[in-house]
């Protein structure tokens, strides 16, 4: 996404700023590391980092504490930390992967132990890029004319600054390999798609959205040693990839609603579903064969069905033709998406983490999440989840009234009758909110995609304000 780093940082100015990291009052990851070091005959005894999960896990509740738990407890604080400062800049190392180095590190007496680990990742090119790719539901893109939307061009979107693209449904799994071949190209992904395995995959598992549904293929960098390591990071990229999209469909020139159904793909051969179980991963670094040929798993997904749903369910059409015109705009919108997203991985991701800088991360990122999920079929729906994604983004817990703070907020990002159509539509969905939820009713007419709009506005101006 926008503002990301490519490439694998410096292992040695890296490993010092992990060190530096204070774990508690006056206690560094530095320290840990020491404490780790003093204790390397314990570790060397244990022949496998398996053997001392076993050990640990046997010895928890003990009093004293037993030598496995301290090691264990240890090593977990300091491969957080090595977390902390990767999975911000989108390296997505599991955490089994860094277990394992870090105790090999640990084994062989390293004796900067937090160097060699992040020295083996940059040997081993995870930052190198790959492709995710998940279905999605009811995204139309928008075609220059009936012709061109019928025969298919110039109704995909791919932008590689951006490092998200999307196909409309291809009805075909050969035109799916074709999309994924153009996606990594364009992403700068090196390696040939996997046809037959991907031909595989669509037999074996059913997954007939491969070519029923649109398609969003996400550039990544990833590292995982089982199927499940790197699931909640992936489905979080997944998820701020479709607020993005979601974002910059709401903020491009509305469409004539008569024309929407010839010039949108979202009616054109439609057999889409939402029976989506699984995301495909392809990188340079599953390859098991051959470097000209990107290795990858077909993942069963364990995360709560609704969610995935929810996540699909792209209800909007984007213009691709105004994006290829207008991409500043779209670099402000991405670049927003990508400090909030930022910042919830660095702070927010870890739910044990409960201080200021972590609930406001993770308020303004799962506002974020009820703004896409505003995109529904159901008029209700959408008005509470837009109304508590301005809620979330804007609440301070110092002011009682955070109505108040959205209108400012509003005021602030257009003057005149630019600004007061926002303040209007955010008014209305306000109050149609009420009174779904206290009288069982709605009276208020809202103007949907005119409150989103004011939204994006409202957040690209915020998060840019404020972008901590």
């Amino acid at each position: 996404m926008v503002g990301v780093d490519s490439g694998f940082p410096d292992p040695e100015a890296l490993a010092a700023r992990i060190k530096r990291q204070e774990l508690e009052h006056n206690f560094r990851v530095a320290d840990a590391v020491s404490a780790l070091r003093a204790d390397h005959a314990r570790i060397a005894a244990f022949k496998t980092l398996e053997d001392l999960a076993i050990q640990a896990y046997a010895e928890t509740g003990q009093q004293p504490e037993g030598d496995a738990v301290r090691v264990a407890d240890a090593m977990t604080r300091v491969r957080n930390a090595i977390a902390d400062e990767l999975w911000p800049r989108e390296l997505f190392v599991a955490v089994e992967i860094l277990d394992e180095l870090l105790f090999e590190a640990l084994c062989a007496n390293a004796e900067d132990p937090v160097f060699e680990v992040l020295r083996a990742l940059r040997d081993a090119r995870v930052d190198a890029m790959g492709l995710l790719v998940f279905g999605v539901h009811s995204v139309g893109l928008q075609g220059a004319s009936l012709p061109d939307l019928l025969a298919g061009t110039g109704v995909e979107f791919a932008d590689p600054s951006l490092g998200v693209a999307i196909t409309p449904q291809t009805n075909s799994l050969a035109d799916t390999i074709a999309f994924l071949d153009r996606a990594a190209k364009t992403f700068g992904v090196t390696g040939e798609i996997p046809q037959e395995m991907v031909e595989h995959w669509r037999r074996s598992r059913q997954a007939e959205w491969l070519e029923r549904n649109p398609l969003i293929a996400v550039r990544v960098a990833e590292a995982s040693g089982s199927y499940y390591g790197n699931e909640a990071l992936l489905l979080t990229r997944l998820q701020a990839a479709t607020v993005l999209v979601s974002m910059l469909a709401s903020v491009q020139p509305r469409a004539d609603p008569q024309h929407r159904s010839t010039l949108t793909t979202a009616v054109i051969n439609n057999f889409e579903t939402l029976d989506i179980h699984h995301y495909l991963v392809l990188s340079p670094g599953r390859s098991a064969v051959t470097d000209a040929e990107l290795g990858g798993r077909f993942v069963p997904i364990s995360h709560v069905r609704s969610d995935l749903v929810d996540m699909s369910m792209l209800r909007m059409d984007l213009d691709p033709a105004y994006w290829r015109e207008h991409r500043d705009e779209a670099n402000r919108v991405a670049g927003a998406v990508g400090t909030v997203y930022r910042g919830y991985l660095r702070r927010g991701f870890d739910r044990s983490q409960d201080d200021a800088a972590a609930r406001q991360s993770r308020r303004r990122f799962e506002s974020t999440v009820f703004f896409q999920r505003s995109f529904t079929s159901s008029p209700w729906r959408d008005i509470i989840t837009l109304s508590t994604a301005f809620e979330l983004l804007l609440h301070n817990p110092s002011v009682g009234n955070t109505s108040k703070l959205i209108r400012r907020a509003l005021k602030a990002v257009s003057r005149g009758s630019e600004g007061m159509r926002y303040l209007d539509a955010f008014d209305r969905v306000s109050k149609a909110r009420n009174e779904i939820m206290h009288q069982g009713t709605q009276r208020t007419q809202v103007d949907l995609p005119g409150a989103r709009e004011a939204y994006v506005r409202t957040f690209v101006q915020e998060v840019g304000a404020d972008p901590s």
